[in-house]
Parts: C-alpha cells; sequence; structure tokens
C-alpha cells in the first residue's frame, strides 16, 4: 500500500486525508499566520501571476491512480446531480418540437455514465483506503456532501419516469417496478436525511459565522421526492389502480418535510448574512442551494397539483371531485406564492458572485455546480407556473430562455472541470476538502504579495505588521502604499505624464493627473520626479523609450471581461431590432393596406415601400445626431459604460413593446418601434464595438510587451504587432462567438414557430412574429448582463474643461485637424466604396435568391443557417491564419476584398447566360458556403482596420463617424442598383454586377495603393500632440514654457513611433 504521507508542493509533509481543527475564528488564524511568517517568506513560491493553485506542472510531482483516487470526494456527484437536472428540465420544456426528446435522452444517458464513474471512483477510495469511508462522514466539509449521492440516485430514478415510462416506451414491468422503488427511495431519504443531520450534530461544531445553505443539502434527498412523485403518477395514469393517489398524498407529506426543515435554516442563513455578511468567495457558488427548497417545492405542488383531481377517488373527502379542484387551486396559488421567494434567494445569490468575478480570479471547485442543480428547480418551476396559469405563453418562452442558459453555462463548467482536473487543479493534494488551515493562510499571504507587486510595493513590507495586515483588502492595501510609499508614485507619475492617452488606460497629462488628485502636484515635485522644464527630464525619456500604452493594475482586462464582451455581442445580432422587427413592420403595413396599397403617412398617401423608405431616412437622420453627440462625450471620464446600458434598455423596451403590437391596427405603433428601435441597433452596436481596443490594451499580455519595449527588449513596430494581434484576436473571436450563439437562438426560434403555429392564420404568423422579436430580446437581455456587471470602468481622456464643452470642441478639431490624417480619411473613403458594394452586392443576390427558391420558408432558414455556420469557421479561420503566419491586419483585410470581387464577378457572369451566375439553386448554397468563408471576414477586419486609423482615446468619436459612413452606403448602393435594373433593356436583375465588379475593383486598388499603417500611426502621433496644445491653450493651463514641455513629451512618442 502507499504511503499515508504525501509532499506538498513545497516540500512539507502533510496526510492528505486529515481533517481540519480550527476554530475558525480569525484571531487563531491572524496568530498562526504570524508564527509562520519568516517561513513563508523563505518557503520557494510559484510564480505570483499564478498562484499556488495554477502552479506549473514541473513544481508539481506526479500521483498514481490510485493516489488520486484517494482524493476523490462525495462533492463529484454534484456533476451527476447537475446533468440529470439539465435532463430533467429539458423534460419539463412547454414548448416542445422534434428532437426535443432526444435531446433529453443525451443528458440523461450522460447521468448514468457519470453517476457510475462517480459510484467506481468512491469505491476504488473506499477500497484502497478502508478508513476513509468514517472519515468522510466525520469530515466538516465532505460530510455536508454526502447526500450529493443520494440527490443522484433520487434524478436517475425521476429521469427513468421522465423518459422511459412514455408511451409506447416500456410495459407495465417498468412502471410497477418505479412504484416500488419510489417507496423504496422515500423510506431510504427519510432515514438518510434523519441520520446525517444528527451524525453531523453528534461529531461536528459549526458557528454561525462559518453557515452557508450547504446546511441545507441534507435535507436535498427529501426535497427531491415531489417531483419524482409528480413525474411517476402521470406514467401511472389509468394502469395501476389507486397507487397515483398514495404516491401523490406520500410525495406531498415528505415534500413538505424537506421544506419545512429548510425553511428553519433559512432564518439562520438569514441571520448569518445580517450578522457577519456574505460567505468567502470559494464558498459563494454554495449559495444557490437556497433556490433549489423552493424551486422543487413549486414544481412539485403544481405538478401534483395538476395530476391530483385525474387521480382522486369519487368519494375523497366527502366530494372527490370538489377535493381535487380545491387542492389544485390551492398548489397553484401557494407555487405563485413561493415563486417570489425563490427569486429573491436567485438574485441575492447572483449579486453575491460580482466581487467574485469582477477580478477574474475565481478558481474552479466542484462546488461550482451549485451553479446549475439548484437552478434546474428555478427553470422547472418557471415552466410550472406557466402551466399553472393557463399555459402562459410568455412565462414559457422565458422557461425556454433560462434552459438555453443553463444548458450553456452547464457545458462551460463541465469544459472548466475537465481543464481544472488536466492542470491538477482537482484531485489533487490541498486542491478539495482536504485543505487545511496553513495552507489557506499561504494562499491568503500569496495572494496580497502578488497584490503588492502589482501595485509596486516591496513584498517584504507585508512582514511588518502581520496581525494588522493578514486581511488586508486590496483597497486597504492600496490606501496604506499611496501614503508609505510617495516615491513610488512620483516614478510612476512622471513616467505616465509622458504618454499617449488610450482608452482604458491612464490618463497620460499631468493636467489630467491633477484634475483628479490633489496630491499629485506634491508627488511631482518631488526630486525623484522633476518638472518638465528640468533638461534633466527630456534627456532621460530620450533615452528610454515610452510605451504609448500606460497601465494601471486595477483595470487590468480579465478573461471574464473578456467572455462577458463576446457574451453580449451574442445577443446583440441583430435578430430582433434589425431582421424581424422590420420584416413585421411592413408586414403591418401590408396588412393594414385597403386595395389601393397606399396609407397616408406623414401627411401624405404612399407605398409600402416609400414608407419604409421614408421611415429609413427618420432613422438615419436621427442616428447622425445621437453618434456625434454621444461620440463626441464618451471618449470622456470613467462614465461611458452607461452610455450602452442606457441604450441597451431602450432596445430591451422596444423589443418586449412588440408584443403588444401584432394587429394591422397598429401599424403606426409599429413603425414607430421599428424607427426607435433602429436607432437602439446600431447604437449598441456601435458602442460594443468600439470598447474593444480599450480591452486588448489593457491585457496582461500587452503590458508585458510594454516593458519589454521600455527596457529596449523589442522594437516598436514588434510593439505594435503585439498590439494588432491581441485586437485582431478580440474583435475574431467575438464574431466567432456570436455565430455559434446565433445558430443555438435560430434552432430554438424554428421550435418557437412550431409552438405559436404561425401557418395556421396571419394572425398568428403575426404573434409569432412579435413573438420572435420578445424572445430574442429576452436573449439579449440575459447574455448582456455579465458585460454590465464586469466591465471595468476605465478612465478616458481627461476633457481640461467643462464636460459640457469639451464634446463640442472635441468635434470642432475633429472637423479642423481630421484632415491631417490622411490615411485615416483614405481608409474612410475605401471603406464607404467597399461597404457600399458589398451591401448592395448581398442585397442584389438576396433578392435573387428568393426568386430562384421561390420564397420557400425552411429552404431559407436552411441557406441561412449554412452562411451563419460557414461564417463562424471563416472568421476564426481567418484569425488562426493571421496568428499562425503573422501577417498584418492590412494583409487579412485585402484578403477579404478579394472574396468581395470574386463575388461579384460571380454575379456579373450571369448577366451573359443563365447556366452560371445565381441562376440555380446548387448555387446559393454554395455562395452561402463561401460567403461564410471569404467573405464574412469583412465585418470584423473593417472595424479593426478602424481602430488602427484611430488615435488613441478617440475610439467611441471614430467608431461613430465611421458607423454614419456605414450607414450612408447601406442605401445609396441599392438606390443606384435599381436605376440599373429599370434602365437595362431586358430588366435584367443581374446588370448591377458591371457595376458593383468595377466598384469593388477601384475601391480595393484605392485601399492597396493608397492605406500605410505605419505612416496613419505617425499621424496619429502628430494629432494627439496638436491637440494636446489646442486643450491647454484653450483651457489656460499654463504658461507657455509649460505648454511646450507638455507638447515635448508629446513629440517624444511621436519619434518613437517613427
Amino acid at each position: 500500500m502507499a504511503s499515508e504521507q504525501s509532499s506538498k508542493p513545497d516540500g512539507r509533509p502533510h496526510d492528505v486525508n486529515a481533517s481540519s481543527h480550527s476554530d475558525g475564528s480569525d484571531s487563531s488564524l491572524v496568530n498562526r499566520w504570524t508564527q509562520n511568517r519568516t517561513r513563508n517568506l523563505e518557503t520557494p513560491r510559484p510564480p505570483l501571476n499564478e498562484g499556488h493553485a495554477q502552479m506549473s506542472d514541473s513544481l508539481k510531482p506526479d500521483l498514481s491512480f490510485r493516489e488520486r483516487c484517494r482524493l476523490f470526494s462525495w462533492t463529484w456527484f454534484t456533476l451527476t446531480m447537475a446533468t440529470g437536472g439539465i435532463s430533467n428540465v429539458i423534460d419539463s420544456v412547454n414548448l416542445r418540437f422534434r428532437g426535443l426528446y432526444a435531446i433529453g435522452c443525451i443528458f440523461f444517458f450522460l447521468h448514468i455514465i457519470f453517476f457510475l464513474a462517480s459510484c467506481v471512483m468512491m469505491s476504488l477510495r473506499f477500497y484502497y483506503w478502508p478508513k476513509a469511508f468514517k472519515a468522510a462522514f466525520l469530515h466538516p466539509t465532505e460530510s455536508l456532501f454526502v447526500p450529493a449521492a443520494v440527490v443522484a440516485l433520487a434524478t436517475v430514478l425521476t429521469n427513468i419516469a421522465e423518459y422511459g415510462l412514455k408511451p409506447g416506451k416500456a410495459g407495465d414491468w417498468l412502471i410497477s417496478t418505479m412504484i416500488v422503488l419510489f417507496w423504496l427511495y422515500v423510506g431510504f431519504a427519510f432515514l438518510f436525511s434523519c441520520g446525517i443531520y444528527l451524525l453531523i450534530w453528534s461529531t461536528q461544531v459549526f458557528t454561525l459565522e462559518t453557515m452557508t445553505p450547504a446546511w441545507i443539502f441534507p435535507a436535498y434527498p427529501l426535497l427531491l421526492v415531489g417531483p419524482f412523485a409528480s413525474k411517476l403518477t402521470v406514467a401511472t395514469r389509468g394502469a395501476t389502480g389507486d397507487h397515483a393517489l398514495q404516491i401523490i398524498i406520500g410525495g406531498l407529506m415528505v415534500q413538505g418535510l424537506g421544506f419545512m426543515v429548510t425553511m428553519m435554516i433559512y432564518s439562520a442563513y438569514i441571520y448569518r448574512l445580517m450578522t457577519h455578511a456574505l460567505p468567502q468567495e470559494a464558498t459563494r457558488p454554495a449559495m444557490f442551494i437556497s433556490v433549489g427548497p423552493t424551486g422543487f417545492t413549486i414544481s412539485a405542488l403544481i405538478n401534483l397539483g395538476k395530476n391530483f383531481p385525474s387521480h382522486v377517488t369519487p368519494h375523497f373527502m366527502g366530494n372527490g371531485e370538489l377535493a381535487g379542484q380545491v387542492a389544485k387551486l390551492l398548489a397553484n396559488w401557494t407555487g405563485l406564492w413561493l415563486y417570489g421567494l425563490m427569486l429573491f434567494f436567485f438574485v441575492t445569490a447572483v449579486g453575491a458572485h460580482w466581487s467574485c468575478v469582477s477580478h477574474g480570479r475565481m478558481n474552479f471547485s466542484m462546488t461550482w455546480y451549485g451553479f446549475i442543480f439548484p437552478n434546474t428547480a428555478f427553470v422547472t418551476a418557471t415552466f410550472a407556473v406557466a402551466t399553472a396559469l393557463d399555459n402562459n405563453f410568455e412565462i414559457a418562452v422565458i422557461g425556454c430562455v433560462l434552459t438555453c442558459i443553463l444548458i450553456t453555462v452547464w457545458a462551460f463548467i463541465v469544459g472548466v472541470n475537465v481543464r481544472a482536473l488536466a492542470l491538477k487543479q482537482i484531485l489533487w493534494p490541498q486542491h478539495g476538502e482536504d485543505i487545511d488551515e496553513e495552507e489557506v493562510l499561504r494562499r491568503i499571504h500569496d495572494e496580497q504579495v502578488r497584490h503588492a507587486r502589482d501595485s509596486h510595493m516591496d513584498p517584504k513590507k507585508l512582514d511588518i505588521e502581520p496581525e494588522s495586515r493578514a486581511w488586508r483588502s486590496g483597497a486597504q492595501l492600496d490606501e496604506e502604499h499611496a501614503k508609505s510609499k510617495p516615491s513610488h508614485v512620483s516614478l510612476g507619475l512622471c513616467k505616465r505624464n509622458m504618454a499617449a492617452n488610450d482608452t482604458g488606460l491612464v490618463p497620460a497629462t499631468a493636467s489630467a493627473e491633477k484634475s483628479e488628485n490633489g496630491k499629485i502636484a506634491k508627488a511631482l515635485a518631488s526630486p525623484e520626479c522633476p518638472p518638465f522644464s528640468e533638461k534633466r527630464s527630456l534627456s532621460e525619456s530620450e533615452d528610454r523609450p515610452i510605451a504609448p500604452d500606460q497601465f494601471d493594475p486595477r483595470f487590468e482586462t480579465s478573461k471574464l471581461e473578456i467572455w462577458a464582451y463576446y457574451s453580449y455581442y451574442i445577443g446583440n445580432n441583430g435578430l430582433s431590432l434589425f431582421n424581424f422587427a422590420p420584416t413585421q413592420a411592413q408586414n403591418l403595413l401590408s396588412l393594414a393596406a385597403p386595395s389601393s396599397g397606399l396609407l397616408r403617412f406623414i401627411g401624405v398617401d404612399r407605398t409600402i415601400n416609400s414608407i419604409i423608405l421614408v421611415s429609413n431616412g427618420i432613422s438615419f437622420a436621427i442616428q447622425i445626431v445621437v453618434f456625434l453627440i454621444l461620440g463626441s462625450y464618451a471618449d470622456f471620464g470613467s462614465w461611458r459604460p452607461n452610455i450602452l446600458i442606457a441604450l441597451s434598455l431602450v432596445a430591451y423596451g422596444i423589443g418586449f413593446g412588440w408584443m403588444g403590437v401584432h394587429t394591422p391596427d397598429k401599424w403606426r405603433t409599429g413603425i414607430g418601434l421599428y424607427i426607435v428601435g433602429l436607432i437602439a441597433y446600431q447604437t449598441t452596436l456601435t458602442f460594443w464595438t468600439a470598447a474593444f481596443p480599450g480591452l486588448a490594451r489593457n491585457t496582461r499580455e500587452l503590458r508585458e510587451k510594454a516593458s519589454e519595449y521600455e527596457n529596449g527588449e523589442i522594437t516598436r513596430d514588434e510593439y505594435d504587432r503585439a498590439d494588432t494581434m491581441q485586437r485582431s484576436r478580440l474583435s475574431n473571436i467575438a464574431f466567432t462567438i456570436q455565430s455559434l450563439g446565433e445558430i443555438v437562438i435560430l434552432a430554438v426560434i424554428v421550435g418557437v414557430l412550431f409552438g405559436v403555429n404561425v401557418d395556421a392564420s396571419d394572425a398568428n404568423n403575426s404573434y409569432g412574429l412579435s413573438v420572435l422579436i420578445a424572445f430574442a430580446t429576452g436573449v439579449w437581455l440575459l447574455v448582456s448582463l455579465p458585460w454590465f456587471i464586469l466591465e471595468k470602468r476605465r478612465k478616458g481622456r481627461d476633457p481640461g474643461m467643462n464636460i459640457v464643452f469639451a464634446g463640442i470642441w472635441q468635434l470642432k478639431m475633429a472637423a479642423v485637424k481630421i484632415w491631417k490624417l490622411k490615411q485615416s480619411l483614405f481608409y474612410l473613403i475605401g471603406y464607404f466604396l467597399l461597404g457600399d458594394s458589398l451591401n448592395t452586392t448581398v442585397t442584389v443576390i438576396a433578392t435573387l435568391q428568393n426568386a430562384v427558391v421561390e420564397y420557400n420558408t425552411l429552404e431559407l432558414t436552411y441557406l441561412l443557417l449554412v452562411g451563419i455556420a460557414c461564417q463562424a469557421v471563416g472568421i476564426y479561420g481567418f484569425w488562426l491564419t493571421q496568428k499562425y503566419f503573422n501577417l498584418d491586419t492590412k494583409t487579412m483585410f485585402n484578403a477579404v476584398a478579394v472574396g468581395i470581387i470574386v463575388l461579384d464577378g460571380w454575379g456579373m457572369v450571369g448577366i451573359w447566360q443563365q447556366n452560371f451566375g445565381f441562376h440555380n439553386t446548387w448555387e446559393f448554397w454554395l455562395y452561402q458556403s463561401f460567403y461564410g468563408l471569404a467573405v464574412c471576414p469583412w465585418y470584423s477586419y473593417s472595424q479593426i482596420m478602424i481602430s488602427e486609423v484611430t488615435p488613441r482615446g478617440h475610439e467611441f468619436l471614430f467608431f461613430s463617424l465611421f458607423s454614419i459612413i456605414g450607414k450612408t452606403s447601406s442605401f445609396i448602393g441599392p438606390i443606384v442598383s435599381s436605376a440599373i435594373i429599370d434602365a437595362s433593356p431586358t430588366n435584367n436583375n443581374s446588370t448591377p454586377f458591371y457595376f458593383l465588379f468595377g466598384l469593388s475593383l477601384a475601391s480595393f486598388l484605392f485601399l492597396l495603393i493608397f492605406v500605410d499603417l505605419k505612416k496613419s500611426r505617425i499621424e496619429q502621433a502628430k494629432f494627439l500632440e496638436e491637440e494636446a496644445r489646442a486643450r491647454a491653450k484653450t483651457a489656460g493651463s499654463g504658461s507657455d514654457d509649460s505648454l511646450d514641455d507638455e507638447v515635448r513629451a508629446k513629440e517624444q512618442i511621436a519619434r518613437n513611433s517613427v
């Protein structure tokens, strides 16, 4: 047998099955830290930027499979619980479509595999180390998760009732077997829950401070009885006599027992939160456990109440029929009453994770499956409430959205689980329930040292007063650092004063710093940071290059923030307000129009197409004003995230407002929603896109490149290449993930269309379109929340004057000075021409496609799905190619332009003959593939090119200007193409390809010859210099000498650029 001792990564022995015997008080932990502080500082540690939990594999000794089995604990059954819960949710979906049963079966089979694998691993653990069985029940943490195995068994039985007892799936033998298993489980769950609580009360001592909702977990086996009973009674209807009634009564009684036990623990939980604040971050996923009891009880009550009238005997309680209806009514109202309580615990659990995810350092543990299983109860309760309210469609749609989110989160957590297993972050000593007090203190100390290094503090400073510093937060250490280390502040400011402005980076000018902190003037006057007027300062700056981006560790871009950025775009895909809303507006106009086809709009009788064109014009005119105003102000201060939030809220309101607009008499309201919706969609998309340069330039990778550049290890070209690659990575992956998410959304939409039965009548079709708009908006709302929460409030440029005048001043400066940004203007012209060609090309091909496939909705949907799938592959393939061959942005952009030219040449062939050139169905399947693979990267690389020619700190203004140009090009080309078709003798719909091929070729050659990104960087640096001089003079910030000194610092950056 292997030795009972193994080694920690630092070489100190420990017992991997030893339990912690700390009293849990802060004082004992601090004393322990004090006693070991010297040893901890001297002990070799893993790299500080990774932490102990992410130690490199070279520092971790290999363990055999047998030794890793020893660390397998009851918490692994949470994986099986979560998977079975997903299967349960899928069976509960009210709006069903073909294939949903098969999807549920896949999760059911996965659940069985995970359950059997967990049982095998636990058996091996107890076989190799028999004493571990007793130790697991006595361990203060692991003992709380022993019920996970019982709950996993309950979900297996429930899934069998859901998927195995469907009509025609199994014989009466399985029904009889399940009835026996139900009663066996009821007895076992009752005895087990009572026994585990009695064991814990007899062997463990918990303090209120350490209380978490995990105390509820031993009651979970009781809480699964009701849902199990509700599923079983549906299958036993008419087949087993009065067994169903007995199951309902027994299930209700045991469900009530479990819920009442949890209610009593709820009171202790609330009291603990009121007196000791939130639990530690590592244990906060367990807060979702509080959602489960109410969720399971709601679904059990409503479903049992729904089944009860069908099984009640005629003379039950005097009048069986009346008793059945009263019981159903009481069950429904009680479920609705409890739903509010469930929402309360869900919202508080979500909000409690803000501090966990905001810094992006929440390490994986098996308790992460608390994000899944309790919330499956939340979703099934939502479907149950929809059923109770006469199959309310809107609530059922919300349940479907929650289901999709839950499956996505499950897939993410399983992926992180596999990664953590491979990286030895789980099933490894001191990375599970076996962690001891000393290891906890070690990690706390490592985190403090890491924070000190990020803040440019001396880590040894932490050793002065361990009693007072051991539990300090990062903000408190920052405050102490500001008081005790002025020299570091001075040097940092001295460097930052010579840096260029950039979105989300530390403001670069001295006036900006002074306006925010009065202490900076004193720091600048210190001997370590001489004023700009001294020659020594300028000569030193010339000797040492200055990176164009200066970094604040507080605003470093985390992985979670990047994924939240991606998540927003999944929702802002255009399906709601850019695709379905225009279709619904035109649909209502066609239904409302009389036989003449004219409707009175803005005082004139107009055709449907005229109304749509006028509405587009109104929307575009308003967008210009909004972009110019908001774009000019968004680059200042740290309030710009509020712009996107406010615009998104408007978009959500418009999207949900369509639910009340689906009849012909409301066409005027529909046009109003259409106009405002287009404005909201375009503005949100633009201001979301404008954030990615700031995200890229605040990543740790670029910070390291900036340090290498300042140390002379890399050239400016190499730094700019790293900057380009970071921006390309963020933009391309965002578009790729959006494409994949859109496929999932469209698949759900197909099911919604079947549920609404849109083919039944015009009224159903109109209602279905409004439902699709609201559904897509709901998805947008849910997936955008992470970005609203996780986006860091990075500081923009300092206006140097009153903020009201700053925006107007920036517009004036942009209008006067932008002519010196020749490369930016060249790209603006090429972007307009090539964008116009592409937009018109897509419109013409869509017209030809609709005619060839004869408006077949199903075939058009399949073509759209193929196009989106190829779009995901194409954009990600372009990024991999750029990354592998280290290509610049313009090269990739030129490749896309060639794809557009090929597309127009393909269409031009169709002018001369009918066998090729978008005249056959197979060509449109090929077109969707080619368009996605070779042309759709335009939507990513055109935005990356905008960031290449945009001066740092002006992203929002320039992206707004380019958005205006893009919108202009979207309707000029179609008008010209329409005139060409009308002028052709045969009215050939392919004749615009003459014009489009020439326009695409000319645009490509113009961009290829005239746009030079290196020259653009030099022009941008000079633009920033002149702007700084003009701003300083406008604000009257100092003498001419001080102005010259400040501008000389900007000129240093220009020289570096050259």
